[in-house]
């Protein structure tokens, strides 16, 4: 009789480790997943301050290009992201230009890192993990 109740009790941790390992593992790709999307829109939020950014010092310095793309690289490193694209563009009602500002940033995962290195998705999942976004001033 104790022999059959050690074996249940054995099952018992054996499934219990199981559901245990399940659950870890649904919560890592949750994390992940919400990483990917935070980042997401993070670097979209970070791009049009940036752009917001250049246009007021646009404006500050009375016209200077330069200066005002230097003031939204500046955002950009301060925040974490790189700059890829930086443009305007004039309507033909306005007197300032619409700034446009292209940004990526890396995103930080527990798992999804290592899946780059799987032949079949590895590609897929290395661009997943660099999220772009555009921001711009015009309305």
């Amino acid at each position: 009789m104790k022999r059959n109740r050690l074996r249940e009790q054995d099952g018992l941790i054996r499934e219990s480790i199981k559901i245990f390992a399940i659950i870890a593992i649904i919560a890592v790709a949750l994390l992940d997943t919400f990483s990917v999307f935070g980042t997401h829109r993070t670097v979209m939020g970070d791009a049009n301050n940036a752009a917001s950014e250049s246009l007021h010092t646009y404006v500050a310095t009375q016209g200077n290009l330069a200066e005002a793309q230097t003031s939204a690289v500046s955002f950009l490193r301060a925040h974490d992201d790189t700059m890829t694209k930086f443009w305007t563009q004039t309507p033909p009602t306005a007197q300032t230009p619409d700034f446009y500002v292209a940004a990526k940033r890396d995103v930080n995962t527990y798992v999804l890192k290592y899946f780059t290195h799987l032949p079949w998705v590895g590609h897929s999942v290395a661009n997943l993990l660099v999220q772009t976004g555009t921001g711009t001033t015009a309305q």
